[in-house]
Parts: structure tokens; sequence; C-alpha cells
């Protein structure tokens, strides 16, 4: 392979680690498909599934919509009532141990609940796993170690007893937008906007439906468990690091991002650098969004990669590179700020890739974020818990496509005026 840093994973496959392989892949003008790993949902076609280009765009559209600034300000009041009952839960427990692994992902899977389908999961207000996530959990632990061999998971997801859970989730997904088209929710969600796009003279027919079946899917899945993995992250850093969390606790409130108005949270470069560093230490995706190269191949430093070649550029190990970033394996989120040379090499740093591929919730993850964190720092310090090991988040974290973090417990202590 010349000077590219890759290493042949197979007859037709290669793991690149040079960061030039997110441009190249995904940037402007390049000609990669998707591969027939993400036939795993067949019949059933999400929009971040669909290997189909003119669908993809076609579908994208209606996704932009549903999460445009506009949009996303028409939510904020939503994002704040689950911030709000994350901080009751907290309330009524401060000074114990606190779950992270638990209440992190309540708090976004009952958001992407009631943007999607109009009604939440009801986890942060019961303090329990709802059991559609649970089998979404477990089927996750299988989609890992299987994802390697996509003809066999795509087998083994057909073979009837093997997987009941990803069967009863999905009729689970499909159930729930089958109530979501005959009800119509007091405030426009994601799903309205979907809906809309595929409606044809008032009547939603079985192609269409299979399409919102498949988006349905993915706001469930993709749209939290994403959020939930990096927020547990950032407080895992937050009580690591004392000093950092009273630094940012200081930005938030001379900065008054606690406002109602969300145009204030994109004023908090600390915060941002803080979720960015999160991002490029823990990737929510570490391996996943692997792509094929077209016709003509594609050229990545200079070298090409055949046509049909499948190609892998794992964002975990990449970012780990030393002449990208500086002290790569540390956690120093002034390389996003005031240390701007700690970052020789941004375009490895891609964790919403690129281009027409690109995560459409990308604004919303990060206003789910910088929402809950501004609420929770500057109510509360954060801590480890004594006699734990909260390395373990992060040393026994699994690779589900998503990643799973191993466990971790936290303490939040009321900050005193």
């Amino acid at each position: 392979m010349g000077m590219l840093s890759a290493l042949y994973a197979g007859p037709n496959e290669v793991t690149v680690y040079d960061p030039a392989v997110f441009a190249a892949v995904d940037g402007p003008g390049n000609k990669c498909t998707k591969p027939s790993w993400y036939d795993m949902l067949q019949p059933t076609v999400a929009l971040n599934t669909t290997r189909d280009r003119v669908e993809h765009d076609d579908r994208r559209k209606a996704w932009n919509r549903a999460l445009n600034p506009e949009a996303l300000r028409s939510y904020r009041s939503r994002i704040d009532r689950y911030t709000d009952l994350l901080d009751d839960y907290i309330a009524s427990h401060v000074g114990e141990p606190i779950s992270a692994n638990d209440i992190f992902y309540w708090f976004t899977f009952d958001i992407m609940g009631d943007l999607a389908y109009g009604k939440s999961f009801g986890m942060l207000s019961e303090h329990k796993w709802h059991y559609a996530i649970a089998w979404m959990n477990e089927f996750m632990g299988l989609l890992g170690p299987i994802s390697p061999v996509p003809w066999l998971a795509r087998f083994l997801f057909h073979v009837p007893g093997v997987t009941p859970k990803w069967h009863r989730f999905m009729d689970w997904c499909q159930d729930r937008m089958k109530d979501r088209l005959t009800m119509e929710p007091n405030e426009p969600d994601v799903s309205t906007w979907l809906i809309d796009h595929v409606r044809s003279d008032g009547i939603v027919g079985k192609p269409q439906f299979d399409t919102l079946h498949g988006d349905a899917v993915t706001m469930t899945i993709a749209g939290s468990d994403t959020s939930a993995q990096t927020l547990l992250f950032i407080f895992y850093h937050l009580a690591k690091d004392s000093t950092r969390q009273n630094q940012l606790r200081q930005e938030i409130i001379h900065s008054n991002a606690q406002s109602s108005d969300a145009s204030v949270l994109g004023d908090c470069p600390y915060l941002d650098g803080f979720i960015n560093e999160t991002l490029r230490v823990h990737p929510p995706v570490a391996t996943g969004a692997i792509r094929q190269a077209g016709p003509g191949g594609i050229d990545v430093a200079g070298i090409n990669i055949p046509e049909g070649t499948i190609i892998v550029a794992p964002r975990y190990c990449i970012a780990r590179r030393e002449d990208c970033f500086e002290k790569a394996d540390q956690f120093i989120p002034e390389r996003w700020t005031s240390a701007p040379h700690m970052a020789k090499r941004k375009e490895a740093f891609a964790p919403f890739a690129l281009g027409r591929y690109s995560c459409v919730g990308k604004g919303l993850a990060f206003l789910q974020m910088r929402c809950l964190v501004t609420q929770l720092v500057t109510k509360y310090s954060v801590h480890f818990v004594d006699n734990t090991d909260p390395d373990a988040c992060w040393r026994d974290l699994k690779d589900n496509f998503t990643g799973l973090p191993g466990k971790l417990d936290l303490i939040f202590k009321p900050i005193k005026v």
C-alpha cells in the first residue's frame, strides 16, 4: 500500500488508519457507496441503511427539515422537560451512588421516544428500563461480534428463535409508528416531517410505511444510544478532574448558558471543547460506518484503493495517532480552545462523518448534551464513588457498532452558593 497506513483485513477489505480517509470516502465528489453490511434491516430500510444514493438524498431532505435550527428550537421545551426530570431524580438521590449507565440512557431515549412517537418511554418518570430498550440492548450485544461477517448477521436475524428480541423490537417500532400515524401531536415532532414527506393524497401505502418503520428504528437506536454514551463519558471526565469541572462551571455561569434561548448555549467554547474531546477520545461509533470504493476506486494519501474494496476507517484508532493529536491518549479539551496546536490534523476528527452520509442528528445531539451539562454542572459537583473502579467504563467498553460502556457510578452533591 505504499506509504498509506493501512492493513488488509481480508481478500476484499482494507482498514485504513490515515486521517485523509474520511474526506476520501465521504467528501465532495467521492463515488463510494455503502456495502452489504447495511442490508441488515432488510426488508425494512432506514435513512442510514439505504444503499441507493437517490433514495437516500430524497429522504435526507425530510430529515434535514425535521432537524434544522428552527425545528431544534421548537424541540427545546421538550428537552428541558426531560432535563428537569433527570435533575429531579438526582435531587432525590443526592450524595448516593447513581448509575450513569442508567440515567443518561433514560434521558436520551425518553427524548427520542417523544420526538419519534409523540410519547416518551417513561424511564425517567418510572426509574426503570423500558422493555423494548432492554430488547434492543440484548440484540446490539450480538451485533458487535458478528458485524465483521455481515452475511452471517443477516442469516441469523432470519433464523426463527435465534434473535427473538430483535424481532420483538422491530415489531414494537412498527406498532409505535402505526400509532403515531393515527395521532396528531400538540407540537410537531421529527415524525411530523417524515410522515408528510411520504404521504401521498393523504395516504401512506406499504412501501412508504416500510421507510417510516426503518426510520423509527434509526431514531430509537442511533438517535439515543450515541448521545447517551457521550454524556456518560463527559461526566466521567468531569468527575475525574475537579479543576476542569470548575472551569466549565464558571464558563457556563458567566455566559448565562442556562437561558431558555437555545442560541446562548452556543456561546460556551470550553463546553464545546469538552464535548469534542469526549467524542475524540470516546467516539460513539468506534470502528463502524464502513464504505465501498466506487468506480475507478478512490485515492487516499496518493494511493489508489481498487473499486469494490470494503474500506474500514476506525475513528478510535485514527484519533489516537500522535501525528494528528499531541498527547493523543490524554483527555485535553483545551486542544479545541486555547491550545489549537495540540490538534495537528483536525481532519482526523470526524465523529459525525462527512458529506451526504454525515449524521443528520448532530444538532439535536449537541443540543441535548449542552442542555443537560449546563443544568447539572451549575447545580451539582460530580464525583466518583469511593472503592469503585470508574475506569471500568472505558476499559470494559464493548464495540457493538455503537459503544456500550462498562459500569460507572457517580455521586452528585449540591453546590453551596
